[in-house]
């Protein structure tokens, strides 16, 4: 009877096992990325300054252009080129090159210098990491929240929000695309005792960016 329950519970880790190996999604799944590919973004920043009752808001668009990718220390590097353009601009300026690093295990982007570990392996749900690793700023915690249903990645950098702040950072790829979304909020709140607890906005910012058109 013990040598039965033994073997049994052999037979279920085994099948365990071989459930999540075959459900492992590769980090190329949700970050494809090649040549002379273009993206672009809708962007809006809302600005919040003490005394105003609405905030301000920019509007521009964002885009993406793969110029390189070579091979190194056996992984793939490539080499963005960021460029702007507001609504009644004609011609695109340019903004700020990224460096991507991708192997099978890992994504890292630099911007501005700064390295940031943005996916890792293995890529399952409420799965955590540091995403500040290969940089000197403070560890940042970076989780992952998978909806299958919809083939979305999101990637939540931050998450807190009480009765004075609220600061709230993720990002959204979707299978075969790549990122489609990204938010960024940091606001406070009004302190005083007549509206704390109402959450009416006294600073901060809220960024959005959203694709609209990409090359495949």
């Amino acid at each position: 009877m013990l040598k039965f329950i033994y073997t049994l519970f052999f037979l279920v880790v085994v099948s365990s096992c071989k459930e999540e190996a075959s459900e492992r999604i590769s980090l190329l799944d949700y970050f494809s990325i090649r040549l002379v590919q273009e993206a672009i973004y809708d962007v809006e920043e809302i600005n919040y300054s003490a005394g105003q009752n609405i905030g301000i808001s920019n509007k521009y668009q964002e885009k993406v252009v793969v110029k390189d990718i070579h091979a190194a220390n056996n992984q793939d590097i490539i080499t963005c080129e960021i460029y702007i353009k507001n609504d009644t601009d004609i011609n695109w300026t340019f903004s700020s090159i990224e460096k991507i690093e991708l192997n099978p295990l890992e994504v890292i982007k630099t911007v501005n210098q700064i390295p940031y570990r943005i996916l890792i392996q293995p890529v399952i749900n409420n799965n955590t990491w540091d995403g500040n690793v290969y940089n000197n700023i403070a560890s940042q915690t970076y989780k992952y929240s998978f909806d299958k249903d919809k083939n979305e990645l999101r990637v939540i950098e931050n998450e807190k929000e009480t009765l004075i702040d609220k600061y709230s950072k993720y990002s959204v790829y979707q299978k075969g695309v790549g990122l489609i979304y990204e938010e960024d909020v940091a606001l406070e709140y009004c302190q005083t005792q007549d509206c704390i607890g109402e959450y009416k906005i006294e600073s901060g910012y809220i960024k959005t960016k959203i694709l609209v058109i990409k090359d495949s």
